[in-house]
């Protein structure tokens, strides 16, 4: 059985062990500068014991408001998501969409024009938030986007299970619906206040069932975000998040801007920019 669907303590945080040594040992996996191995170690590995430390020494606490619920009326600092005014997606002259779909494929990856993105996000006040969130005058910066389509099996799409973003030692993304997104095409999913609440059972970066998840959050915590295209919200992807599987006949398509501190980085395509 594969180690994410395991819910064992112990083989969990072993496994997560064994395969950041194996990658950061085995693989050419993106880094920057000198000392890779010891770079990727730390970001992936101490990192997220460091922070699951200070959490039991901050003791923080979360407490849900059903009306803020009700309003979105979210702040990112607090909840770790909050939504942006709504984006025209004709103006995008950065994104090309992949039409050119293989019938066995659960996604497909779209185009960008990543100086072209990064001048848009930059005249759309993107920069400015990520500034002020991150702390930092400059950064990575990498834009995505995919369209998901309707799938049999859970594992075929790994980001549709619960999971923490640790690609840079902070890190803070802005997504944009690309298409409707209602109840049967692939909502996004996030849970409220977990980019603080970081207990060492979730330390190890693998994806988690609802099954999981629901035994130590509250229900009342997890969120599913519709919305008409354009929808724009920003969200710092260190808390748990994930995607959800489009009905028959239904899909989904999103961008994301992706904002990231630290030695690390998605691949060639990033770029590092000032804020």
């Amino acid at each position: 059985m594969r180690i994410f669907l395991l819910d064992k303590f112990f083989i969990r945080h072993v496994g997560f062990i064994y395969l950041e040594l194996k990658s950061s040992l085995l693989l050419k996996l993106p880094t920057k500068g000198k000392f890779k191995l010891l770079k990727r170690l730390y970001v992936r590995l101490l990192i997220n014991y460091l922070e699951s430390f200070k959490y039991y020494i901050s003791k923080d606490t979360f407490k849900i408001d059903q009306n803020l619920i009700k309003e979105k009326n979210f702040q990112l600092e607090k909840h770790g998501i909050q939504f942006l005014k709504n984006i025209d997606i004709n103006k995008f002259d950065f994104l090309k969409y992949n039409t050119d779909r293989n019938p066995k494929t659960a996604t497909t990856q779209n185009i960008i024009d990543i100086n072209k993105a990064e001048l848009f996000a930059k005249n759309n006040n993107f920069h400015n938030l990520a500034r002020d969130y991150l702390n930092v005058k400059n950064c990575n910066f990498y834009v995505a986007s995919h369209n998901t389509y309707p799938y049999e099996e859970d594992e075929r799409v790994k980001t549709n299970f619960w999971h923490r973003d640790r690609d840079g030692i902070r890190l803070v993304k802005i997504f944009v619906y690309l298409s409707d997104v209602g109840p049967d095409c692939g909502g996004h999913f996030y849970i409220l206040g977990s980019h603080k609440i970081k207990p060492l059972r979730f330390v190890p970066q693998f994806r988690y069932k609802d099954t999981v998840i629901q035994k130590y959050f509250n229900k009342n915590q997890i969120i599913e975000i519709y919305g008409k295209k354009g929808t724009c919200f920003m969200e710092d992807t260190t808390g748990f998040h994930r995607g959800s599987k489009p009905l028959k006949n239904n899909s989904r398509s999103i961008l994301s801007f992706t904002y990231f501190t630290g030695p690390l980085y998605y691949d060639e395509n990033c770029t590092f920019i000032n804020l």
